[in-house]
């Protein structure tokens, strides 16, 4: 029985050896052959164990020796409880385990670079279309890489006074402007935010009509405001086509030559004052209808001879060079041609426009084509006299011509063009037959309606719907559209 504790006790301290080797394995490695030595030193452990402190003794009845110690009788083998395997190895030392962790993060680094390749923007090939309110046709072709997937355009069309101005400027002297189409383009991400294209695209700028002239070109209007002409594909009256990587405004310029015939000159009402100049001599000068242009000033013994623009039409101005060393009098001829003011208006409905021509008599007058899209009353104030000027208002969307005559002579025209959404309105004289109103889109001049059904009325037998209360027959039925 005593052996048997003995052994009980030997496993149990043996059991406790073991586990807080196991502890101590990460900081002190042994290899396996180093078991032996490690059983040796339990062994003498197990013999200094001092029962009478657990109380074994008593519990079995067994009479331990007045020392209190227990002697073994046999060597306890634990070869068993630590195995060579269980040991740590040199692979398994915190070094070891940090270099495995090393080497598996170029893995991980890779997996990274994988997922934001997936995530990268796709900009792929696009082509847009797109129309500005007075009909003027922008076709956009971009290449990949230039535009973000979701990218849009917005097309608008170009009225101010200035920017137009600095648009024909770059006409030079020798060139009379015809016809200016301008346009401002605008590209959007997915987002909404405004961006330029990461490489040239390619633009083609459609007028809504044919322009006059003989001479054709783009200019790009900067942000900064400066007006430069571009490089093109070859302008024409009918549209332009250019390669360009920013954006603002562009414009297809039409001119025609100032001078193709030395001796003829074409102006336009409003503009200013100019000069002609001829042979060398003592001089006189004359205009065959002051109504289109008379002098300013002229000296026999000058050249040239400066003139003001009067109204539209067509004058011959004669210059004549005494002969006091020639052999007979010289006798040249200029003619001039003053064209009518024109200007392109576009509006919003309920808008104004008053920067039109100022004059200094009533007998001017304006007119519209068409009331319903555009009307225009007259105004005055006085400055050292009477002065008047006519207000342009916009009542719904089409087109309108404002004119200024004088003596059924035109001396001004306003292509107004109106757009927006607004909503019309159709009563109807019967009891009990309510109004119907429709909406008319932008760009659109007209809209649909469906007249009421049959009204009824004591006496009265219905027929058809009339377009006014005096019509002697009708012409629309009842639920027509």
């Amino acid at each position: 029985m005593r052996k048997n504790w003995k052994r009980l006790i030997a496993l149990f301290l043996a059991t406790v050896m073991v586990v807080a080797s196991g502890i101590f394995t990460t900081y002190q490695p042994f290899k396996a052959t180093d078991t032996d030595a490690y059983v040796e030193n339990l062994d003498e452990s197990v013999e200094e164990v001092d029962l009478s402190e657990m109380g074994l003794a008593e519990e079995t009845g067994d009479v331990a020796p007045e020392d209190g110690t227990v002697e073994t009788t046999e060597e306890l083998q634990l070869t068993e409880e630590v195995e060579p395997e269980d040991a740590a190895t040199p692979e398994e030392t915190p070094d070891a385990i940090e270099e495995e962790v090393t080497e598996e993060e170029p893995a991980v680094e890779e997996e990274e670079e994988e997922v934001e390749e997936t995530e990268e923007e796709s900009y792929p090939a696009v082509s847009f279309d797109a129309k500005t309110t007075s009909g003027v046709r922008v076709a956009i072709s971009a290449p990949e890489g230039a535009f973000p997937e979701g990218t849009t355009v917005t097309v608008a069309d170009v009225t101010n006074a200035d920017t137009i101005a600095k648009i024909e400027n770059t006409a030079g002297d020798d060139k009379i402007v015809t016809a200016v189409v301008a346009v401002d383009i605008t590209f959007r991400d997915a987002k909404g935010k405004e961006i330029e294209p990461a490489r040239a695209i390619t633009v083609n700028i459609i007028p809504a009509t044919t322009l006059e002239g003989n001479n054709f070109s783009v200019v790009h209007v900067e942000d900064n405001g400066t007006a430069t002409t571009v490089d093109d594909k070859g302008a024409s009256a009918t549209g332009a086509t250019f390669d360009a990587d920013a954006f603002s405004e562009y414009a297809l310029m039409a001119t025609k030559d100032a001078k193709s015939d030395p001796n003829s000159y074409t102006v336009t009402w409003g503009d200013d004052d100019f000069t002609i100049t001829g042979t060398s001599g003592t001089s006189s000068w004359s205009s065959s209808d002051t109504d289109v242009v008379d002098f300013v000033r002229w000296s026999k013994t000058a050249n040239s001879a400066d003139l003001t623009i009067n109204g539209p039409g067509t004058a011959t101005i004669t210059h004549t060079v005494e002969s006091h060393w020639l052999s007979s009098d010289v006798t040249e001829s200029f003619t001039v041609t003053v064209n009518p003011y024109e200007e392109n208006v576009f509006l919003s409905i309920g808008d104004s426009y008053e920067e039109t021509w100022v004059v200094d008599s009533n007998s001017y007058k304006y007119a519209s084509s068409n009331p319903s899209v555009a009307t225009v009353t007259t105004e005055r104030y006085y400055s050292g006299g009477y002065k008047y000027y006519g207000v342009i208002k916009a009542v719904q969307p089409g087109s309108a011509d404002i004119t200024l005559k004088y003596s059924n002579k035109t001396f001004a025209t306003f292509h107004v063009t109106v757009s927006g959404t607004y909503t019309v309105t159709a009563s109807f004289d019967v009891e009990g037959v309510a109004d119907i109103s429709a909406t008319i889109e932008e760009g659109e001049e007209s809209a649909t309606i469906t007249l009421p059904e049959t009204p009824a009325r004591t006496e009265y037998e219905f027929v058809r719907w009339a377009d006014n209360a005096n019509a002697t027959s009708a012409k629309y039925y009842a639920g027509q559209e």
